[in-house]
């Protein structure tokens, strides 16, 4: 069994872009498995797509439905797919780390491309059972305030990429249930 995977939520629109973040990963290592989840179609709809490697699993909202405080979210955000995508992400990192047994797993939003190695980030969770990215603002309040305000509203952390190990379980929970 595979330890470590890179995962993704998507919907269908963005589903080019999922594949573009999924190939630049497995450029550089080609053992890692990429997880996708997609919130807007049902996993058999992707058993076609042409795809350049076999290290990629597709995953529907069926799957993790009964996982964690997925329901709650599912039906809150059923209608808004970007809310969805958003608020899925601990669930998600839970759901591979507890119930598909992974050892680490990388979260990377649909945007993001890969272009050197990246184990130092594998390496970070043998240390860390989280690994999280900030927002860059400016946060001096005596200049440009407005990125400030910008902290409390939107957080210190861009949840863009999230890295996790199995230590992380119950900060992942404290997250969903956020």
């Amino acid at each position: 069994m595979p330890t470590k995977a890179i995962c993704t939520i998507t919907t269908k629109s963005h589903l080019f872009k999922t594949l573009a973040l999924a190939e630049s990963a497995h450029k550089i290592d080609s053992d890692l498995t990429f997880i996708l989840l997609v919130v807007d179609e049902k996993k058999e709809t992707f058993k076609d797509v042409n795809y350049k490697f076999e290290k990629i699993e597709f995953y529907d909202l069926q799957c993790i439905k009964n996982f964690s405080c997925a329901k709650g979210i599912i039906k809150k955000y059923k209608n808004q797919t970007d809310r969805l995508r958003w608020s899925l992400k601990p669930i998600l990192l839970q759901f591979l780390l507890e119930k598909k047994g992974f050892d680490k797993v990388i979260y990377a939003d649909n945007d993001i491309f890969f272009f050197n190695n990246f184990d130092f980030l594998w390496q970070d969770l043998e240390n860390h059972a989280v690994s999280l990215t900030p927002h860059w603002y400016k946060y001096n309040p005596n200049k440009k305030q407005y990125w400030l305000e910008y902290y409390h509203r939107l957080g210190l952390y861009n949840a863009g990429f999230v890295a996790a190990n199995r230590k992380a379980t119950k900060v992942l929970r404290w997250w969903a249930e956020a």
